[in-house]
This record gives structure tokens, sequence and C-alpha cells, in this order.
């Protein structure tokens, strides 16, 4: 699954967050994010979706994203253990090389405070 595809499959739940960064400004171009998700998992779709909205906001300020997928449920599960993440979803943010910030689970719809 690529980023475009997942936008694609949440495009209400990412609309349903966008209203709350229509005057965002900010700049993360210079920041990767690596995003750990399955669209099987319900926190997912809700941290994963305001990310991608932040990301539509920002428009060419945005972050590179790129999508790390586990589609297959008890592959994920039993491979969790040597698996760089302890939960889905995990956001994973770096600049150059360096990792700045990690979202695991439940920012309870905070993804926003959590990384500016």
């Amino acid at each position: 699954m690529t980023i475009q595809e997942l936008e694609q499959l949440w495009q209400k739940e990412i609309a349903e967050q966008q209203e709350k960064y229509r005057d965002i400004d900010l700049n993360l171009s210079d920041v990767k994010v690596e995003l750990h998700n399955a669209t099987w998992c319900p926190d997912c779709v809700r941290e994963c979706s305001e990310l991608l909205a932040i990301k539509a906001a920002l428009g060419s300020k945005a972050p590179k994203v790129s999508l790390i997928s586990y589609e297959d449920k008890e592959h994920y599960m039993s491979n969790k253990a040597s698996l760089d993440i302890n939960c889905l979803p995990t956001i994973v943010f770096t600049r150059g090389e360096q990792e700045f910030a990690r979202i695991e689970e439940d920012s309870q719809g905070k993804t926003l405070g959590l990384i500016s």
C-alpha cells in the first residue's frame, strides 16, 4: 500500500480532520516521517488520518512521509517482538539521520501538539 492509496482509503477521515489545520503555519519540509500503520487498526485510522490532514494542510512545507504497512494481522502479531516498534500506529520523525520524536498508538488526536 502507498501513501496515496491510504489517503484515498481514508479520504473521509482525513477531510474531517482538515478543518482544524486550515490556517496552519509550520515548515516541516526537512522532516522525514516513517508511518507504521495497518488499515485494520482503529487507532491507526484516528492518528494517521490526522497526520495526513496535517500533511495536506502544509502543502510544500509538509514532511516526506513513508509508509510501512502491516496488512496481514496474523503475520504482524507473530513478528511483533522482532520489530523496531511496540504498537500500531507508530509515527517516527527524523531530521537528517536523527530521530527526534516518536508517537506510539494513543496521542488522542493531539498529533500536531506532539510534533511542533
